[in-house]
């Protein structure tokens, strides 16, 4: 869900801070130090598990988080589409 939300809309300031979140979970393997530094920024420290440098998918206190933030970042999408649906529907004559 994060990936699909932070998809439509990574062009929004909003959604900046998913950024590396959703990078992290669109690719296996080790996460670049450089990505796992602005997730430390985005969230805090040791938000996420990851272990050897990889993001622990069994982790409960990843799934937790992952729930989290992905109703945030829902709640931020559904907001955005609810203002550009209103725009287009005070812009019809």
């Amino acid at each position: 869900m994060i990936k699909e939300f932070y998809l439509a809309m990574e062009d929004k300031e909003e959604a900046k801070k998913y950024e590396p979140l959703r990078h992290t979970l669109s690719h296996y393997g080790q996460i670049r130090p450089s990505t796992i530094k602005k997730l430390e920024e985005n969230f805090e420290k040791e938000y996420f598990e990851l272990p050897y440098c990889i993001f622990d998918h069994s982790s409960p206190k990843n799934i937790e988080h992952l729930q989290i933030q992905a109703k945030e970042l829902m709640d931020i999408a559904m907001d955005y589409i609810r203002k550009e649906l209103q725009k287009q529907k005070s812009s019809i004559p």
